[in-house]
């Protein structure tokens, strides 16, 4: 996987073959796998979005640094994607929420489960409280997945006005 990296773009039509890597028990293998896919990039997106639902926390976390370096993300994806908003590890949501909102309008599916994820995040629940500072964080990645995906989002931010926060 290393030397195949060390290839770059001339590599990346064994990008999914690099990917089979990404999920060896061995450490060393998945980091150089994870390494070489970084220089090489993914030719296959939503074979690669499965990476994100990988019981191996380390997997989908390594898998979720490298969403921001994705090509565009083709409709099949999408759904592997939603499934990744739905972890409860927030740098997979949070890169899960990234390539969904990549996609657009297309992933207006996804609208439901991003708005019950923001409804999950600690900062937001319980009632408001003006006197309590709020700091966006990573969270915000979910509110602007939701504006890219547009008109489908409406009907999920609508719902999100009942929050009590």
């Amino acid at each position: 996987a290393f030397t195949l990296g060390q290839l770059g773009p001339l590599a990346r039509p064994l990008s999914a073959d690099v990917m089979k890597l990404c999920t060896s028990p061995e450490e060393a293998v998945r980091g150089a796998a994870f390494g070489a896919l970084r220089q090489i990039g993914v030719a296959d997106v939503t074979g690669f979005a499965e990476l994100l639902t990988h019981p191996n926390r380390d997997v989908a976390r390594l898998a979720a640094e490298l969403v921001p370096l994705l090509p565009a993300i083709p409709d099949a994806a999408i759904p592997k994607f939603v499934a990744a908003v739905g972890s409860n590890d927030p740098p997979v949501v949070v890169a899960a929420a990234f390539a969904l909102g990549s996609a657009g309008p297309r992933a207006g599916a996804a609208a439901g489960p991003l708005a019950e994820a923001i409804g999950r995040i600690r900062g937001y629940q319980g009632e408001y409280d003006p006197k309590r500072p709020h700091h966006p964080g990573p969270e915000m990645t979910l509110w602007q997945a939701l504006g890219r995906i547009g008109e489908p989002a409406v009907a999920s931010l609508t719902g999100l006005l009942d929050h009590p926060n």
